[in-house]
């Protein structure tokens, strides 16, 4: 007895070791599924507030750039580190959370994750910052704060959240080649000397007003690059930016245009739905006022109806529609198949209603269903050319006068040899005729001397 409660309790305790490990697991893959989502396809006010906020200071660290670095070095230091210590843990979370993936479940197939080209820029990035904070580079440590921008995708998920599409990803592209471009610009052209007259990129921001004015097609003209590297660093700039600066006006146009053109067609297609939903119950009641049908539901309103006006006992001056003298089994036949009449009548009527508003109220889409009837027809004409083709024969050689042969050609040859073959049978037919004619006057008895009948027919 003790030993069967000791197997008892040994049980409970691993049914309970192993009901805690299992809930500890879900738990587990509940928060990797949580924090894979929040860093993979972000949802929410908290989403948005972490890529805000991680935005936000990456803006202020370009803003610190403006006044000379030496005044900031500590406080860009700081910022920069934050940055990077964000990014090392982002990127540890993400590989880690990537694990709530059936395809990335064990360590071997995380390096499926980590071979994504988002991920090695991110890896790339964060090993530059890295060992760029290590040796306090100072003119160069700025980059990695740059490049921390477009590398995750997940700022793109955001954007398609907002629901801005093409525009805000034109936008996006450009603002980001503004922010490159105008870097490279200050890189060239920090420590190249100008004339007097003309005026110095000597800080960011004079680089950022120089994209502006440049990229928006503006040209102030108050500044311009000196040196050859600076000239090659605005013409590659110029030549790959200034087309997206001008997409959003064309974008937006198009834009209002396709929306406008979208409620047009949710509104015509809203007024569907009732005509559809009508014809279907139409078309429902006449099948299941069917003599045969099964469908014994359908007829509880007409009973009642039926009980409460009994035809026979309505007062009618003129001829009834059903005999008085029917009994009520073929009354209620004749009465079924009056209703089922009606229904099919509602169904006529539902059906041509739906086909009316069904019609195209656009121009375009007539034009486009007449062009594909057109197309269609071209195709099917070919194909019965193609048979006849093949039934007659492609025409190799021309004819005696030097023309190609055609199908009507070789028609019209083909009636004008029938015609000579019915010319010959008919000379074939009258001479038979004269044959048998000629024949009946030779008896059995008469003797050799009388004329032969070749010399007859051929005196």
């Amino acid at each position: 007895m003790e030993t069967l409660i000791n197997e008892v309790v040994l049980n409970k305790s691993m049914n309970s070791e192993h009901l805690h490990a299992r809930e500890h697991r879900a738990a587990e893959m509940t928060r990797q599924g949580r924090i894979f989502t929040f860093l993979e396809r972000p949802t929410g006010w908290k989403c948005h507030v972490y890529y805000f906020t991680v935005f936000l200071i990456i803006f202020i660290a370009f803003l610190l750039t403006v006044w000379p670095y030496k005044m900031k070095e500590h406080v860009l230091f700081y910022i920069e580190l934050a940055i990077t210590i964000i990014l090392l843990c982002e990127y540890s979370l993400r590989i880690w959370s990537a694990g709530c993936r059936f395809k990335y479940a064990s360590l071997i197939k995380r390096l499926r994750f980590v071979r994504k080209p988002i991920c090695l820029i991110e890896l790339f990035v964060l090993v530059t910052s890295i060992a760029l904070l290590a040796k306090c580079a100072s003119e160069v440590k700025r980059f990695p704060i740059s490049a921390y921008i477009p590398t995750p995708p997940h700022r793109q998920t955001l954007w398609k959240l907002a629901s801005l599409g093409e525009l805000v990803t034109t936008i996006y592209i450009s603002v980001l080649g503004l922010i490159f471009g105008s870097y490279f610009m200050f890189l060239a052209e920090k420590n190249v000397a100008a004339p007097d007259s003309q005026a110095h990129i000597s800080t960011y921001a004079d680089a950022m007003w120089w994209g502006v004015g440049t990229f928006f097609t503006i040209g102030f003209g108050d500044m311009v690059p000196h040196s050859w590297i600076g000239k090659a660093v605005a013409c590659i700039s110029a030549l790959a930016l200034v087309a997206f600066f001008q997409l959003p006006a064309g974008i937006l146009g198009s834009g209002f245009a396709l929306k406008v053109h979208q409620k047009h067609r949710q509104k015509h297609f809203n007024r569907q739905i009732p005509a559809a939903a009508s014809l279907i119950q139409a078309l429902w009641q006449c099948y299941a006022t069917f003599p045969n049908s099964c469908c014994f539901a359908t007829w509880s309103r007409f009973d009642s109806a039926y009980r409460l006006l009994p035809v026979d006992k309505l007062p009618m001056e003129e001829e009834p529609l059903i005999p008085p003298e029917m009994n009520k089994t073929e009354k209620e036949k004749h009465l079924k198949n009056i209703i089922h009449a009606i229904c099919k009548m509602k169904y006529l009527l539902a059906r041509r209603k739906f086909q009316k508003i069904r019609e195209l109220y656009d121009v375009r889409d007539i034009i486009e269903q007449y062009s594909q009837g057109h197309l269609n027809m071209m195709l099917k004409i070919k194909g019965i050319q193609r048979k006849i083709e093949h039934c007659i024969g492609k025409p190799i050689q021309p004819d005696a006068s030097g023309q190609m042969t055609t199908v009507h050609s070789r028609l019209t040859q083909i009636e004008q040899q029938a015609s000579a073959l019915h010319l010959k049978l008919e000379d074939c037919v009258r001479l038979f005729g004269e044959i048998t004619e000629l024949l009946p006057s030779r008896l059995p008895g008469e003797s050799s001397s009388e004329p032969n009948l070749a010399d007859e027919i051929h005196p």
